[in-house]
């Protein structure tokens, strides 16, 4: 009889620990994209950019996640211009989207100061064709599930200006 219960209690502690580490691969599996429909820009010249980016994040897994910070270099045409950071602790449902909101401020001016040369590409670019200015963000976040927190999860997105001031697809779409 204690075999049997030893038995049980074993194999109860092997299936839960079986499902964590399914729902952990699962979180691994994440998907984040720019959604140029909720993005705002309020205000767009040499002097001054002001935006509020919104990333979509999917979660795959079947338990929620916890992200408890940020950062994200934000590069037009391979030049670094603006640097956001989040140290909030935010909760993403399982199996579901949430986004996030990236208030972004930076004077192109004073980013491109180094690179006059850069400055007149792209301003040129912005008159003639924005599919050649190319706006990235690469950084890391600080997620956790199950209690696990994993340390500096790598992100990095490209998208062209064209795309990001276009009429937006629904770009939870793209993630699988």
């Amino acid at each position: 009889m204690k075999k049997n219960i030893i038995a049980i209690v074993v194999l109860i502690i092997i299936s839960v620990l079986i499902y964590m580490y399914v729902q952990y691969t699962k979180a691994l599996k994440y998907c984040w994209k720019i959604n140029a429909g909720l993005t705002k820009i309020f205000s767009m010249g040499i002097k001054m950019v002001k935006m509020d980016l919104a990333l979509d994040f999917k979660n795959s897994s079947d338990i929620d996640l916890s992200v408890y910070g940020y950062t994200f270099d934000i590069s037009l045409n391979g030049i670094k211009v603006a640097t956001v950071k989040n140290t909030d602790k935010q909760l993403i449902k399982a199996n579901s989207f949430s986004v996030f909101n990236l208030g972004i401020e930076f004077s192109p001016e004073q980013a491109f100061k180094d690179n006059k040369t850069k400055l007149v590409e792209l301003s040129s670019a912005f008159l003639a064709n924005k599919k050649n200015i190319l706006f990235s963000i690469s950084g890391e976040v600080t997620a956790g599930i199950l209690g696990m927190k994993v340390e500096k999860v790598p992100v990095l997105m490209d998208l062209s200006l064209a795309e990001l001031l276009a009429p937006s697809v629904n770009q939870q779409q793209k993630c699988k």
